[in-house]
């Protein structure tokens, strides 16, 4: 009996810690690259409040395009939503492979969220279809509006809030299960 309650609440935990978190919107994935040498947009879905604030870093999976995970970021907000990244603050070379990590801000090997792996395309590139990034017309988050530059535009607006209160819907009823849960194994 007690080995079903401690995998119940194994389950249960397993359960929270994959639901909550935060999670990077753009860039990653095949439709979601960035452009060398020109300013970039960062979205994450900010509606989860694990994590009050992170460091951007980025990383690549092949040591020959990026020896290490390099900082682009420190001590970012996460209520932010979006980050503006100008080209004088990432200079990498054009390559696949890349993905953006949200860590400790006080230790970097503490990841709290990564991209998919993504390309940052050649110069003169042009940026992703609007469309594209999810959160765009009503997913998760609202990303707020970045200032400075009109080329990434298809990243800086948010939904209307249609969809924004997903994963706190599904948080609360993982909490209310959690509760029942306890409940249970007390009992």
């Amino acid at each position: 009996m007690l080995f079903a309650r401690l995998s119940l609440i194994a389950l249960v935990t397993t359960l929270v810690s994959t639901v909550a978190g935060l999670k990077v919107i753009s860039p990653g994935g095949s439709t979601l690259w960035w452009v060398a040498n020109s300013d970039n947009t960062l979205i994450w879905d900010c509606s989860d409040k694990t994590h009050d604030q992170f460091n951007v870093v980025i990383a690549n999976s092949n040591p020959s395009v990026l020896v290490a995970p390099l900082p682009i970021i420190p001590t970012l907000y996460n209520y932010v939503c979006s980050k503006l990244i100008l080209a004088t603050q990432l200079n990498v070379a054009a390559a696949t492979g890349y993905t953006i990590q949200l860590t400790n801000i006080f230790n970097n090997t503490d990841i709290y969220a990564s991209s998919e792996p993504f390309e940052i395309k050649p110069v003169g590139s042009v940026y992703p279809d609007p469309s594209a990034t999810p959160g765009h017309g009503g997913s998760s988050g609202t990303p707020s509006s970045t200032s400075g530059s009109s080329k990434p535009s298809s990243t800086t607006s948010g939904g209307n809030g249609s969809k924004s209160g997903g994963s706190k819907n599904t948080l609360s009823a993982l909490g209310a299960f959690a509760a029942i849960v306890v409940g249970v194994i007390t009992a």
